[in-house]
């Protein structure tokens, strides 16, 4: 599993205004549930750990392969040291990519074990997207965002990733379908208006 260095957090090029909009999702979806407890694999910048106290969510668990980000435990996703059902909500966001799809399978199967309730995952999804804003006045309307199947290879954005959503081989249907296998049920998906890069995940422990 490629290793990120904790200096790429914290930058503005990495911290964006479009990233702090995926952060905001992050904390939404996370609240809308009312979790008593959460796991969070892969540390980042931790962000979410601080804000969720804010909430008033302060029993957050993180984990981590890299001990140099300081999670509160050392693991690698596919092989999570802990006991089946232990949070209501255990979530991934913008990690697991950073696995060969094998693994990205493997610790799905994993989320769904120790989560109690839900499992939120966020990845990266390459097909491009067209979006409109209609303001009138100070109502605004929906944003909407049209997908355009990719009729191209094109690379992986990154080094540090495997896969991602929409490139040759990942069409959007085959991670449903992972999810699907590992027992979780998806609640909803879409595409973050404000960084369609990112594409979330609300799953539902099947169990």
């Amino acid at each position: 599993m490629p290793r990120v260095s904790p200096d790429h957090y914290t930058n503005t090029n990495y911290l964006s205004k479009q990233r702090l909009a995926s952060y905001w999702h992050q904390l939404d979806e996370i609240v809308q549930l009312q979790p008593s407890s959460v796991l969070e694999i892969g540390v980042g910048a931790d962000f979410l750990r601080h804000q969720l106290a804010v909430f008033g969510i302060h029993n957050v668990v993180s984990a981590d392969i890299d001990w140099a980000l300081k999670p509160n435990v050392v693991a690698d996703a596919r092989h999570l040291p802990f006991s089946d059902q232990c949070v209501d909500v255990a979530v991934a966001f913008q990690v697991l990519e950073h696995l060969p799809y094998e693994g990205f399978e493997q610790a799905l199967r994993e989320l769904k074990r120790v989560a109690r309730k839900h499992v939120l995952i966020s990845l990266p999804e390459r097909t491009p997207s067209l979006r409109w804003m209609f303001s009138i006045s100070q109502w605004k309307l929906n944003i909407h965002l049209l997908r355009i199947p990719l009729v191209w290879e094109r690379p992986l954005s990154t080094d540090q990733h495997y896969w991602e959503i929409g490139l040759k081989g990942y069409p959007l249907s085959r991670i449903k379908e992972s999810m699907r296998a590992a027992g979780l049920q998806l609640v909803k998906t879409y595409q973050v208006p404000e960084y369609p890069y990112h594409r979330f995940f609300v799953l539902a422990n099947g169990a």
